[in-house]
């Protein structure tokens, strides 16, 4: 499906106005909304250096093996459901910035099995591409996941 901020570059300037007028008397009816001072702030960061992935946390969790992979993804919607800045994307529309809240998105979630022989390294090579890769504010949800699913397989 497309993004709305995609549909928004294709009106031409008259269409912008008249849906920036709608939003700002009715954005909250299309769960549009204007962005927090704190919000505005960072878009103004992420507008000079978009590849600047300064906002990145990462974190592990190790999970034991009666959890399967489907109660970790389970958990993950229920979190990101809850929780409307996680659904977040910015829309720029002429001079005016807002925020949209998507009422359902896919969970942005990587899963992999892998040797615990590899893991080491699988790791710190995850954790490096993790750090450096910034998201794209307009056009994913401001979270992902990675999970991995360790055995002691040995590989043939």
């Amino acid at each position: 499906m497309e993004q709305i901020g995609e549909r928004i570059k294709k009106l031409d300037s008259k269409r912008k106005k008249e849906f920036v007028s709608l939003l700002q008397k009715e954005g909250k009816k299309y769960n549009i909304y204007p962005l927090s001072s704190e919000q505005k702030r960072m878009w103004y960061l992420y507008k000079i250096e978009r590849r600047n992935p300064y906002y990145n946390v990462l974190f592990k969790i190790n999970f034991n093996k009666e959890i399967s992979s489907a109660v970790i993804k389970k958990a993950l919607t229920k979190m990101i459901k809850r929780n409307s800045i996680l659904r977040t994307m910015i829309i720029e529309i002429e001079e005016y910035v807002y925020q949209s809240i998507a009422s359902h998105v896919e969970i942005p979630l990587e899963y992999e099995k892998c040797n615990v022989s590899e893991w080491k390294d699988i790791y710190n090579k995850a954790v490096l591409e993790e750090k450096n890769k910034p998201f794209d504010l307009e056009n994913e949800i401001p979270i992902r996941f990675r999970l991995y699913e360790l055995s002691d397989n040995k590989k043939s």
